[in-house]
């Protein structure tokens, strides 16, 4: 995973970290920026149970940004397309 400026984080997972002490949760935000950002997995330091919690965000994490990813090329293959199609009319003297 790429050095990202953002990520999603969901309401939901909320409901995931009400029982986390204080403590647990600052760790789990620990994680969970360490893994949005720079795709560092540092579950390894956490607790059982904040680890449990960490996984669901990170399976989420990393599903948002591989679906991000698949946009990005199919967007960049339409630009490049276009591009194609403009230099081809530009060749054959068609306005575009």
């Amino acid at each position: 995973m790429k050095l990202k400026k953002s990520f999603l984080i969901y309401a939901d997972w909320e409901q995931n970290c009400m029982r986390l002490s204080d403590e647990q949760r600052g760790k789990l935000f620990s994680a969970v920026m360490a893994y949005g950002i720079r795709g560092e997995d540092i579950s390894d330091a956490l607790d059982e149970v904040t680890a449990m919690c960490f996984s669901f965000m990170k399976s989420q994490i990393k599903r948002d940004a591989e679906k991000y990813e698949a946009v990005v090329l199919a967007v960049a293959h339409q630009v490049f397309r276009s591009l194609q199609l403009r230099e081809l009319c530009k060749e054959n003297g068609i306005v575009y």
